[in-house]
């Protein structure tokens, strides 16, 4: 049986960096290669927006306080879904602490 040496990841999206950052939390010896293209820029649309995203980071060992700070980011309590039914509706995010 042949070992893996690398695994290549096609795209610096968000789905790419996560795809590359599990697969190296998963397999710490296989070298993981990100493909990127410069032409293309950073799409930021509401990663955070999941309560999944906690556990995500937590798995790849992502400080809450430190991204938080290193990307300027905001806090989002939720999601005001507008005119997308009968009744809008607010879809709050929380309930798990993250800040450890």
């Amino acid at each position: 049986m042949r070992k893996i040496g690398t695994i290549t990841v096609v795209g610096a999206g968000t789905a790419g960096l996560v795809a590359a950052l599990i697969v190296k939390k998963r397999f710490p010896n296989i070298n993981v290669k990100i493909v990127r293209s410069k032409k293309i820029g950073i799409i930021g649309v509401g990663e955070g927006s999941t309560e999944h995203w906690a556990q995500f980071m937590k798995y790849v060992d992502l400080n809450f306080v430190e991204i938080i700070a290193e990307c300027d980011a905001t806090f989002k309590c939720g999601i005001m879904f507008k005119d997308w039914g009968k009744d809008d509706y607010m879809h709050s995010l929380g309930g798990e602490d993250i800040s450890s």
